[in-house]
């Protein structure tokens, strides 16, 4: 839900810089009916007009994939109930302590440690 948020945030940012874009063009486009423009508003409309272009896909990917998410997110919110076991909590008997086991040693291994400028000895045991 929250990467469809941000990719439909995303889409309007992008949408508005396309519309900034299209009111440039218009502008320019008003000028060219009242009086002949000059090359650098010519190369300014041009750019402004590709600049629409790419900011209006940016818009429409960056819309449809939030939106797309966004909705598998809600319908993953709405649908998917886990299978969670809820157990009743253990009771407990006053005076019932517990019993502690005794730890049992099954192998207890003796070994020299050397190499290099290490000497020393180690003990390894099985519980």
């Amino acid at each position: 839900l929250g990467t469809g948020g941000l990719g439909l945030f995303i889409g309007a940012f992008y949408g508005l810089a396309a519309a900034g874009a299209e009111n440039r063009v218009q502008r320019i486009d008003e000028e060219r009916t009242r009086r002949p423009i000059t090359t650098n508003e010519l190369e300014d409309h041009n750019r402004d007009i590709d600049r629409r272009d790419d900011w209006r896909t940016a818009a429409i990917i960056s819309t449809a994939v939030g939106g797309t998410l966004a909705l598998g997110g809600l319908a993953l919110f709405i649908f998917d109930k886990p299978n969670v076991a809820v157990l009743p909590p253990r009771s407990v008997e006053p005076g019932d302590k517990k019993k502690e086991m005794p730890i049992e040693v099954t192998g207890v291994r003796a070994f020299p440690l050397l190499g290099g400028d290490v000497m020393g000895a180690g003990f390894s045991a099985k519980f």
